[in-house]
């Protein structure tokens, strides 16, 4: 199922913070994020899904203030663009 915000569709079927941030990366054509365009985008897809009345990440929602919390998590994920395994 798909909604749309900002004009863009959504897969409304994700309910993941990482696996949104991997979907919007990869609809977005596979730029080259950086760790700071990382971070942005995973408090986008966060706040996307608080939109949708989701909270998958507590913890990283709780702390989303705290920069070298999402820092770490962002590094942590191992996203392909960023550090991969």
């Amino acid at each position: 199922m798909f909604a749309t915000t900002k004009g863009v569709a959504i897969d409304m079927d994700i309910v993941k913070l990482r696996t949104l941030v991997i979907y919007n990366w990869q609809r977005s054509g596979q730029p080259r994020w950086d760790q700071a365009q990382t971070m942005r985008e995973t408090l986008t897809a966060d706040d996307e899904l608080r939109r949708r009345g989701l909270d998958p990440a507590p913890t990283f929602r709780s702390n989303r203030r705290d920069e070298d919390y999402v820092r770490t998590w962002t590094l942590g994920c191992h996203f392909s663009w960023l550090n991969p395994r």
